[in-house]
């Protein structure tokens, strides 16, 4: 939460309102901009989610989702390939979607990739 919210102050964009919410499914953190024109164009703001997606080895576990009134920005609307799944090179939803890993793999990455955020902090 703390890395997302240094990251975007850095690129001078402030956030209206933040909310964290945790569930049986895990955590989100919700974050509202507001403006009238927007303060930041929502498709450069999906860019910006992609880079810290990808720019750090732990961005891999995160999600940024930026939604509209008009509905959500995704990578298919930048012209960019989906997410790649975490323990091959096909994409995150087939794999998610046929069940193709071992939960067990998937845990064992993800933790690996916390441990690694962990020495960076």
């Amino acid at each position: 939460r703390g890395f997302l919210l240094e990251r975007l102050r850095f690129s001078h964009i402030a956030p209206e309102c933040e909310r964290l919410i945790e569930n049986g499914a895990g955590a989100a953190f919700l974050i509202a901009f507001a403006g009238c024109p927007p303060m930041i164009d929502p498709t450069e703001l999906k860019k910006r989610a992609i880079e810290l997606e990808e720019g750090v080895s732990f961005g891999r576990l995160l999600d940024v989702d930026v939604l509209t009134p008009c509905g959500s920005i995704g990578r298919a609307d930048l012209g960019m390939n989906g997410r790649k799944c975490l323990l091959c090179d096909n994409e995150a939803k087939t794999c998610a979607r046929i069940g193709a890993h071992p939960v067990e793999e998937l845990r064992a990455r993800c933790e690996a990739l916390i441990r690694e955020a962990e020495n960076l902090f």
